[in-house]
């Protein structure tokens, strides 16, 4: 698992850099810290409780199909309004607190990849039953 979190984590890093040209790729530094940072992360998420884990994944589940399930009834406000209210509810939940720490340990992975921080707004202006 460790050796698979690298992998993606680099290719998911290095590659955009490299794309950039020789001014924009990785330096060994910089590659050692985002292994640093991967490396914090998933200690983190490792001390979260499995059940924990287990429930927001069958919650996450259950809600894609509700909502996959009005997007294809044409109910597209009321598969909107779902998603927000999930979004909203996931935010201010006590089992995703430790996730939300722990994904924050991303933020100073890479310097030239700054996290965006979605905001309600930003999220609302897209439709749920676009990405389905």
């Amino acid at each position: 698992m460790n050796k698979l979190i690298k992998i993606v984590l680099l290719t998911s890093f290095s590659m955009p850099l490299m794309a950039q040209g020789t001014g924009g790729e990785m330096t060994q530094e910089q590659m050692q810290k985002m292994m640093e940072g991967a490396k914090k992360m998933q200690e983190c998420m490792s001390k979260i409780d499995p059940a924990v884990m287990q429930r927001v994944q069958e919650d996450g589940k259950k809600i894609a199909v509700e909502i996959d399930t009005l997007c294809a009834a044409g109910k597209r406000d009321e598969a909107q309004e779902r998603a927000m209210a999930h979004a909203q509810s996931m935010a201010t939940s006590k089992d995703m607190e430790q996730m939300h720490a722990c994904g924050m340990m991303a933020q100073g992975m890479s310097p030239s990849m700054p996290m965006q921080q979605g905001t309600t707004e930003n999220v609302a202006a897209d439709h749920v039953c676009d990405y389905r």
